[in-house]
């Protein structure tokens, strides 16, 4: 897999989920969940301890111009936001990231170190969590009819309560939508991760 580099999105995802696999903690780990308002990608979600991880990618290929955006958007909904980068935007991304979110760094030798901790994110937004969870679950854990409210006038009656629990409905969600693909996924995957696993981790339930 070494001639993908570190120029491949792909290929540091697969690096850095083998480096939070050899911690052997207890976490679930997913590709490309569809979040928020704007049904954007990030491009791993982690669980862990009933918190939330948002995971970005930047390859050496990559460019930085929307970093701070999607920074912005992450702190909306998740509890802990990482960036994974190369040497090459080390310097760039230290500088665009506030101090509150963890930065990891792919070495030339592909080993991975942490540069920086992250922070617990606190000013999450009611309205971005409910929009990450589909509208059939929130049927369904609300003991609501199907099609007695649109998406949005359901997600309207769950803003009214405490954000506590929408993070809770979040946490559980994502649970259900990832934890028997990434059972699949551990027994598949042989020794290292390649981009070829990267499906198996892939949710097919989408947001409605």
């Amino acid at each position: 897999m070494k001639q993908y580099g570190l120029n491949s999105a792909e290929y540091i995802k697969c690096l850095f989920i083998d480096y939070l696999l050899y911690k052997k903690e207890n976490q679930i780990i997913g590709n490309e969940f569809m979040y928020g308002l704007k049904r954007k990608l990030v491009d791993l979600v982690v669980l862990k301890k009933n918190r939330t991880f948002a995971v970005e990618i930047k390859s050496s290929n990559d460019n930085l111009i929307r970093l701070e955006e999607q920074i912005r958007e992450y702190k909306k909904i998740f509890d802990y936001v990482l960036i994974v980068t190369t040497e090459k935007h080390k310097n760039n991304i230290i500088e665009k990231a506030s101090d509150d979110i963890g930065i990891y760094i792919v070495q030339d030798d592909l080993s991975i170190i942490k540069f920086r901790n992250p922070s617990i994110q606190k000013n999450k937004d009611k309205i971005e969590l409910l929009y990450s969870v589909n509208a059939r679950y929130l049927c369904k854990i609300g003991n609501y009819t199907y099609g007695k409210y649109n998406a949005d006038e359901l997600r309207s009656l769950f803003a009214k309560k405490r954000i506590s629990y929408i993070q809770e409905i979040l946490f559980t969600y994502l649970y259900e939508k990832y934890n028997k693909k990434f059972n699949l996924f551990i027994s598949e995957r042989g020794v290292n991760t390649h981009i070829e696993d990267l499906c198996i981790l892939s949710s097919s339930f989408q947001i409605e």
